[in-house]
């Protein structure tokens, strides 16, 4: 072969030999989460997977009986109502199907290492949808702190949780929108909603495109879910009433925690909720004229921490989708020394309120309102410093 068919063909290769890549990748990961869990039966998972193999053989997920069968074989030596149970939109058993048909140990091996990869993956995916030509040693630092120092991001790859999952399709939507891929689009904005926080983002998305007027894309995204939600009806009927009710575990197993109930005083919970959301709508109504590939992250961001402080959160892990506004602020900092260490000590404080929990219950609480309050000060700031009018 010479010099010039080289030449031609080397291009052509670069995408299937870099998927190559993120595949071997992927099973290595896989491997290694899969010596990690002694007890995997007992992961945020295994409910989900149970759940969805229950509902491709026609029954109902949301129902007892199949509550107290996945609080069983966790290990749970009594029933305890609605813990543990499905509590996710039905249409999840399509979206994320291959997963359901896998043996579970080899599912979730499969699932953590994919969380774990996304992790790696995702501050190199934002950074380069910006154009920031970031310094090699640089971008290591943060895609190590963003995974093993914030304690979040860990924390919810060990439970084989879903959060990291949920960010990546808003942030795959993001870049698909940027180079017009409409039907990719509208697929990873209706595998974002897998859970009832992914639903809440995914609209925040879904209505910034409306005003955009992307209506092809919209429609796009209609017809998938509709169709996925016709087919989860057809399965095992109208499912949306227990779907809600099955939310009432989060509540009664005392899971929900409600941000502002950190301010300990109940008169200055309105005043903290109406500042929040005049914050959100001042900053997205400047955001409003730039274009997808700016405007989309910067609006996303203000959506996720006006979400993080103002709606009840299902535990702390939530806050992993702080990591896009943190990414924000790095790359709006990049010319600067202090957002960096300042975003990395929000980072390393994570694992502090944990230890003052011990002390005092309360202040693990904390976390939930500080962490995003901090990098909604950070993200304003840096806002601000590149957007001021002149």
């Amino acid at each position: 072969m010479n010099d010039s068919t080289l030449t031609k063909t080397t291009p052509a290769l670069r995408p299937w030999m870099g998927a190559g890549l993120l595949i071997v990748l992927w099973a290595l990961l896989a491997l290694v989460t899969s010596t990690m869990w002694r007890n995997p039966q007992a992961l945020d998972f295994y409910p989900r997977w149970h759940g969805a193999r229950e509902m491709l053989h026609n029954h109902n997920p949301y129902t007892l009986d199949i509550n107290r069968t996945i609080l069983a074989e966790m290990g749970y030596t009594e029933f305890i109502p609605y813990k543990h149970n499905f509590g996710y939109p039905a249409t999840i058993t399509w979206s994320l199907l291959p997963f359901w048909l896998l043996p579970y140990k080899l599912s979730v091996s499969m699932w953590g290492g994919l969380q774990l990869l996304l992790a790696f993956a995702l501050p190199l995916a934002v950074f380069r949808l910006l154009e920031w030509d970031i310094p090699p040693r640089r971008f290591v630092m943060i895609m190590l702190a963003s995974t093993f120092l914030y304690r979040h991001t860990f924390s919810v790859y060990l439970l084989a949780q879903f959060i990291i999952f949920i960010l990546a399709c808003l942030i795959a939507a993001w870049w698909l929108v940027v180079i017009n891929r409409r039907w990719l689009a509208a697929w990873a904005l209706v595998s974002a909603p897998i859970r009832p926080d992914g639903i809440v983002l995914a609209a925040a998305l879904l209505f910034d495109l409306l005003l955009k007027r992307r209506f092809r894309l919209l429609i796009l995204w209609g017809a998938l879910m509709g169709a996925l939600f016709a087919l989860s009806v057809a399965w095992i009927g109208f499912w949306v009433p227990d779907f809600l009710d099955a939310m009432r575990g989060y509540r009664e197993n005392l899971v929900s925690y409600y941000p502002p109930d950190v301010l300990g005083v109940d008169l200055l919970v309105p005043p903290f909720l109406i500042g929040v959301l005049v914050w959100g709508a001042w900053l997205l109504w400047q955001m409003r004229p730039l274009p997808d590939r700016l405007r989309i992250p910067w609006s996303l961001s203000v959506a996720i921490l006006v979400y993080l402080l103002t709606l009840p959160q299902s535990k702390d892990y939530t806050l992993v989708y702080a990591l896009l506004p943190a990414w924000m602020v790095l790359w709006a900092g990049r010319d600067q020394v202090w957002p960096g260490r300042f975003v990395l000590l929000i980072f390393l404080t994570t694992w502090l309120y944990p230890l003052m929990g011990q002390i005092h219950r309360p202040l693990y609480r904390l976390d939930q309102l500080l962490t995003p309050v901090l990098l909604g000060i950070l993200l304003t700031y840096q806002w601000r410093r590149d957007h001021r009018p002149t």
